[in-house]
């Protein structure tokens, strides 16, 4: 009797909400039109090269769109203005504007009757005084070959930074395949003590090089990684990185202070 019942009362529910259902047509709207920039400038660089490209529909056939009719130009707080020129697909280039430290930096884009924005500060200027050899613990029966870079971090300021490095013979595209981040929030003012896994051998020249570069570019390849390697069903949805864009534009603008070192590894 128990079990009639049971089995009536499952049938009654699975028609009830069966009777409840209804279709909802979802219409995805992509209202964005927006510019997608790798604006990198480097302090001492003559050349100065950018990527602009436009945003394109999530449910396109993915596809690179260069702008190619965009006015860029780039600003610092005493008024200097640089004017880019449009070279190839969806690059742009700047000969001879110079970067200095501590100076406040606006990049700004006209697409048509669009106006894009964003702003970026240089640090104080990073002295590296040598590159030791050492070893970074993985755990605490593993450890791996590293490098140590000597520098006093500029003191009351927040810095952040960028190390990579190359072996020499290999192309500069290489560079940022390999590299590590970490902040002064632990070392204001102080001589830097974090070492930075490297794989060598005895023998090997290594070109080792450090960025002091800005909060936001910082931010965007963390949340990047994070969006990339992070998963898992109780996970977050991936989302764009943290840009100073802000929603204007996809990427980052970043005016950075580059220091270089050839370690010859004994």
């Amino acid at each position: 009797m128990k079990n009639t019942i049971l089995y009536v009362f499952c049938l009654t529910s699975i028609v009830f909400l069966s009777s409840c259902g209804k279709v909802v047509d979802l219409e995805y709207q992509n209202n964005y039109d927006r510019l997608v920039v790798e604006a990198l400038l480097v302090k001492d660089e003559s050349t100065h090269k950018i990527k602009v490209s436009h945003e394109i529909n999530y449910f396109e056939t993915p596809e690179f769109k260069p702008a190619e009719d965009v006015i860029i130009t780039i600003s610092d707080e005493s008024g200097n203005i640089g004017t880019f020129y449009y070279i190839d697909s969806g690059y742009f280039g700047l000969d001879n504007y110079n970067i200095n430290y501590n100076t406040n930096y606006t990049l700004s884009l006209k697409d048509g009757d669009k106006i894009v924005e964003a702003s970026c500060k240089t640090s104080s200027e990073i002295i590296l005084d040598t590159v030791l050899t050492t070893y970074y613990a993985l755990d605490n029966e593993n450890s791996t070959t590293a490098l140590k870079p000597i520098f006093i971090d500029p003191a009351n300021e927040k810095n952040y930074y960028l190390t990579g490095f190359s072996e020499i013979g290999f192309t500069q595209n290489n560079y940022y395949s390999k590299y590590s981040m970490f902040t002064d929030e632990l070392m204001d003012g102080q001589t830097n003590n974090n070492a930075i896994p490297v794989y060598y051998q005895s023998g090997d020249t290594i070109e080792f090089r450090l960025r002091s570069v800005d909060y936001y570019r910082y931010q965007f390849i963390k949340t990047f990684e994070e969006s990339y390697n992070d998963g898992g069903f109780f996970n977050a949805s991936p989302s764009n990185p943290i840009s100073n864009f802000k929603d204007q534009a996809l990427g980052y603008f970043s005016v950075e202070v580059e220091e270089r070192m050839t370690v010859l590894i004994p």
